[in-house]
């Protein structure tokens, strides 16, 4: 009888320490499991500092840029040589991380110094000419406060809402940065040479155009 309650005393002390094994390689696994294999990110960029209000976010830092949405702007401040400047956007960049940039023979940057000039053209007779205006502003914005370029709207195609804007593209200005407004189901842009082509339709010109943005600035 003696032997028996001894054997299951015995038990219930193995059982225990088991449970107990288990119960610490889950705290350690629960600790070091994010040292020794860190958990891959959600975004594509480095994000900190995030706020949320009412499930909202409303701030964070994004390769550590601070962004802070007010008045339905994400708005955060950049720096060109000495001097800062505050940019705005629609779209932070968490909102337009799946657009993508392609890269072929970039020549923007060369071709963006001050007092250098810029076109941005697109089909006047578009059903997205409203998006398009809205990001072209956004692009001639920038573009002259930042770079100090001038920069002129263009058509892409002859128009009767063109009046007496040129036409331009790519091919037929080839010593000017040309960027260019095309529809398409898909949002992405194209550096070629002279040449950026913003591909959208609708909203997306807007977030494709901010992506861009935000590229300049080495954010994204």
């Amino acid at each position: 009888m003696k032997s028996k309650k001894k054997d299951k005393k015995t038990k219930k002390i193995i059982f225990a320490a088991i449970i107990g094994i288990i119960i610490l390689l889950g705290i350690g696994y629960y600790f070091l499991n994010g040292i020794i294999f860190p958990q891959k990110s959600q975004y594509s960029g480095n994000v900190t500092d995030m706020r949320t209000s009412g499930g909202e976010i409303i701030a964070y830092k994004y390769n550590n840029f601070q962004f802070e949405k007010r008045g339905g702007y994400w708005i955060t401040q950049i720096q060109r040589g000495t001097q800062p400047y505050i940019i705005t956007f629609l779209y932070g960049p968490l909102d337009v991380e799946n657009i993508s940039l392609v890269f072929k023979d970039n020549y923007f940057e060369q071709m963006t110094r001050p007092k250098s000039w810029v076109y941005v053209t697109f089909d006047h007779d578009s059903t997205n000419a409203s998006y398009i205006a809205t990001s072209a502003i956004n692009l001639i914005t920038n573009l002259k406060t930042v770079y100090s370029v001038d920069v002129s709207r263009a058509c892409l195609t002859n128009s009767s809402n063109c009046g007496d804007v040129p036409i331009i593209t790519c091919e037929n200005h080839p010593d000017n940065v040309v960027i260019s407004f095309v529809e398409s189901k898909v949002p992405y842009a194209v550096y070629d040479l002279n040449c950026l082509t913003i591909y959208g339709k609708n909203d997306d010109f807007i977030r494709t155009t901010e992506k861009i943005i935000l590229n300049w600035y080495k954010i994204v």
